[in-house]
């Protein structure tokens, strides 16, 4: 659904992104529309674990050049 948002919700641009049919892609979006609560969360998670790992790269490139 991140994708589907960053590229304003154009179901053909987000599917080139990803590299998935346009109507997988639809498929998602059907999803979250009936379970918008479970995806949000899920996306929530994604961006933590994200986040979490950046820090630990940046903290290790640091390590490197002490």
């Amino acid at each position: 659904m991140e994708t589907v948002w960053d590229s304003d919700g154009k179901i053909e641009d987000a599917a080139s992104l990803l590299g998935v049919r346009p109507d997988q892609v639809q498929a998602a979006v059907a999803y979250y529309a009936d379970y918008p609560k479970e995806i949000d969360e899920w996306v929530r998670l994604n961006q933590e674990e994200a986040e979490r790992l950046e820090g630990a790269w940046e903290r290790q490139q640091a390590a490197l050049n002490r």
